[in-house]
């Protein structure tokens, strides 16, 4: 029988396949975005997509030197000033069905509106994909289980893509860095099988530890944010028991006051992203609370902490993310989740999402 672990484990290669299509993802940007001249990208998703999306937010606006926003479609298209839009940014809407209902609405306004809008979808079928001026594929196949795995990592890779190949239209970046930024982008990929075999052993050595676990905080700081607001989805939907996520220095603030030795407290950390903080917080937590603290990063502590040794520079929230995945997946198995049933599926009887 399929598992969901099996999807986790096919991510390796559809992330590979991704970057082997990398020409595709260029050559349709070029056609579509010409001469035209971009001051803005503004990302329309919600739910794991906009996770992914907020996760490649910091490296898109640092190689193309302009903002970069996320909006929820609920927000975008009820909420915000329409008189904002404007035709000199490049509006990304992202749902993995390509039958988000706000997310298509959304996008058929700015359509309506003259304003440059892609879609990026993993089935070309979809509403949303033929309403876009361009569609682009994210490179999952049709996922087969709801609980999205291989869909943040190929959205985040496709947006990674994406930004550098409107660098390379615009002509601001010299063939030997585009490919250094390829070769880092391999290395990312080449470690997550690693990760993945490293993250059973330490969860069989410590599963007795975590199942006393009755709810589960993240945090993360810059990009590893995102990363922990997806793990949070991702234990709250398959688990599934209450999370939260938070900002790094947010979490030792309000949310420190509803600590208990009953939480789970996985710190997403990198040398030089909030590493030092991760530690003393986790150090407060094991002497203070309980010994619930885990770091998940380049640096292991105590031998609860989850040690990755980033292969990749820029895109280590792929790397980091398969520890947090497979955690999930573990988890919900040994408290006896079936992962191909929904739970309280009724609510589309009252309320539903899609078209």
């Amino acid at each position: 029988m399929r598992t969901l672990l099996k999807s986790i484990e096919e991510i390796p290669g559809k992330l590979k396949n991704v970057c082997d299509n990398r020409e595709v993802i260029f050559d349709k940007l070029k056609a579509y975005v010409g001469e035209r001249s971009i001051k803005k990208i503004l990302i329309i998703a919600s739910g794991t997509s906009y996770n992914a999306a907020f996760t490649t937010k910091m490296f898109g606006e640092k190689v193309l030197d302009v903002p970069v926003e996320i909006m929820y479609p609920n927000a975008f298209y009820n909420y915000n000033n329409k008189s904002f839009l404007t035709d000199d940014v490049l509006y990304i809407f992202i749902s993995q069905t390509g039958s988000t209902k706000l997310v298509y609405d959304s996008l058929k306004l700015v359509k309506e509106m003259g304003l440059m809008n892609i879609a990026i979808t993993e089935n070309s079928d979809s509403a949303i994909a033929k309403e876009a001026s361009l569609d682009l594929d994210m490179g999952t196949g049709i996922e087969e289980y709801v609980y999205r795995t291989i869909g943040y990592s190929t959205t985040c890779a496709t947006m990674y893509l994406v930004y550098l190949s409107l660098l390379r239209i615009e002509n601001r970046i010299l063939p030997d860095v585009y490919e250094a930024y390829i070769s880092d982008y391999r290395n990312a990929v080449e470690s997550i099988e690693g990760i993945a075999s490293r993250t059973h052993i330490w969860y069989e050595k410590h599963a007795e530890v975590i199942a006393t676990f009755n709810k589960f905080i993240f945090a993360g700081a810059a990009d590893l944010l995102p990363v922990a607001m997806e793990a949070d989805i991702k234990f709250m939907e398959m688990v599934p028991v209450f999370t939260n996520s938070f900002e790094m220095e947010e979490l030792i603030h309000g949310p420190q006051n509803a600590f208990d030795d009953k939480i789970g407290y996985f710190l997403i950390s990198k040398n030089g992203v909030d590493s030092d903080k991760a530690q003393r917080i986790a150090k407060f937590i094991n002497c203070e609370i309980g010994k619930n603290a885990v770091l998940v990063g380049d640096v292991a502590v105590t031998d609860m902490d989850i040690q990755i040794d980033f292969a990749s520079d820029n895109f280590y929230a792929l790397e980091v993310i398969t520890a947090l995945q497979v955690l999930a997946y573990r988890i919900s198995i040994d408290r006896g989740r079936d992962l191909s049933v929904r739970i309280n599926s009724s609510i589309n009887n009252y309320i539903t999402k899609l078209l």
